[in-house]
């Protein structure tokens, strides 16, 4: 098998079919794994920084799997208890969000558990018409009520890249069916104190060139040589190569760039949104309380995590955000920052800092997106499809492109069975 695309996908598609028995290459242009989940050594921070911090539930299974299989598991912090920690910067309240145990939210009924000023009863409606939403609805439509400007919106947002107003309502509740519905165990946020590629990337790249695969990195494949219906052979920048008659190739890219293989393969009709992360070098490490990482309300920035003496701001559905200049969003995010009590003995101006703009990073998740979501299959016969960007359920997530990749590798057994194996 030939996985084209080391990032999240093309990783687990790779392990998967490690695992099924193949023999396995993966095919990069970039010089590291990794794709949307990678680290790096920043220069003028000279810190290791994420290109962006991902928030990843218990409810994120395959994920799980990916990760107890490569070892990378050891390098994740599992917030025990549940809870989500929120500062509305309108009027300074603080709160927090603690699901409990088991499929009954009795944790609803406890006012120091849910939002301040909503009720039990705004838990259920709201949940009542999220689950009897119509294909065309929004999350706004579907949410609007007590719980939404200081729950449903900053969840949804985060979740679906994508404003409220006009993200999918259900799509947006496969995911609350998934972790908030089935009770706190399926709700724990997962840390990464080392960073992504310690736990994700290097242990997978790792695992995969123990057990026999070959990574090629900065070896891009430019295009595809078919014959009868098939995929005949791969043109990479190392050269030619041919596939087996048993053979399968894997296109685990993004949504924007696998046309470049294939103009047959672009997708059409997805329109993308932005994420943005601005990354601060503070004068002092802050240690935030648990969870970790703290949700603000009614501002420009959107989520804070600090690892050390370092501050990560994540902005979602960021197109408007991500024009301004490096600076400029700087200070529009560090003004957010010190309305926060825990850093707000650092004023102005803002610390050194590293803006990152992921200017595609998601589909825009709006009613009817989901139809036009390729599944794996191609009108190739032997040429699947992985990424998150495909039909996998969820929206465009580390655990949609894992659970796009284990798809792909489970695929190509079917065409494996119809062809023989692969000399």
């Amino acid at each position: 098998m030939h996985v084209i695309g080391a990032g999240m996908a093309g990783l687990a598609c790779a392990v998967e079919a490690v695992r099924d028995g193949w023999a396995v290459t993966v095919h990069d242009s970039a010089p590291r794994a990794g794709g949307r989940c990678r680290s790096y050594h920043d220069p003028a921070l000279d810190r290791v920084l994420d290109n962006g911090s991902h928030l990843m539930l218990s409810a994120n299974t395959e994920t799980r799997r990916l990760l107890e299989t490569t070892g990378g598991w050891s390098r994740v912090v599992e917030v025990t208890p549940a809870v989500f920690a929120f500062h509305d910067l309108r009027d300074g309240t603080a709160f927090s969000v603690r699901p409990n145990a088991g499929p009954l939210p009795w944790w609803i009924f406890t006012a120091g558990r849910r939002a301040p000023g909503s009720t039990a009863m705004d838990h259920l409606s709201a949940l009542w018409r999220l689950f009897r939403a119509s294909a065309g609805a929004s999350v706004a439509d579907a949410l609007a009520g007590p719980l939404y400007d200081r729950v449903w919106y900053p969840i949804a947002e985060a979740v679906m890249n994508t404003a409220p107003a006009e993200a999918c309502a259900t799509s947006f509740r496969a995911v609350i069916r998934d972790s908030l519905l089935r009770g706190e165990p399926a709700c724990r946020p997962w840390l990464f104190p080392e960073g992504l590629d310690a736990a994700l990337v290097a242990p997978t790249v790792a695992w995969l060139e123990a057990h026999g695969a070959e990574v090629r990195l900065t070896d891009p494949v430019k295009g595809l040589e078919t014959k009868d219906g098939r995929i005949a052979a791969l043109r990479t920048r190392s050269g030619p190569v041919a596939l087996a008659p048993g053979d399968v190739a894997v296109s685990a890219l993004p949504a924007f760039t696998v046309g470049r293989l294939l103009p047959d393969l672009a997708p059409d009709g997805l329109e993308t949104r932005a994420i943005l992360n601005a990354h601060f070098r503070l004068p002092a490490p802050v240690n935030l309380p648990p969870p970790g990482f703290l949700g603000l309300i009614g501002g420009q920035a959107h989520w804070l995590f600090v690892r050390g003496d370092v501050l990560s701001v994540t902005v979602s559905a960021a197109d408007a955000l991500a024009a301004h200049t490096d600076d400029e969003v700087a200070a529009r995010l560090w003004a957010d920052v010190v309305r926060v009590p825990a850093f707000s003995h650092f004023g102005n101006p803002p610390p050194p800092s590293r803006v990152v703009r992921e200017r595609r990073a998601t589909l825009a998740h709006t009613p009817g997106i989901d139809t036009r979501r390729p599944g794996p299959r191609t009108g190739l016969g032997n040429l699947l499809l992985a990424g998150d960007w495909t039909a996998t359920g969820y929206p465009c997530t580390v655990e949609g492109a894992v659970r796009s990749g284990v798809t792909a590798a489970r695929t190509a057994r079917t065409i494996a069975a119809l062809h023989g194996p692969v000399e």
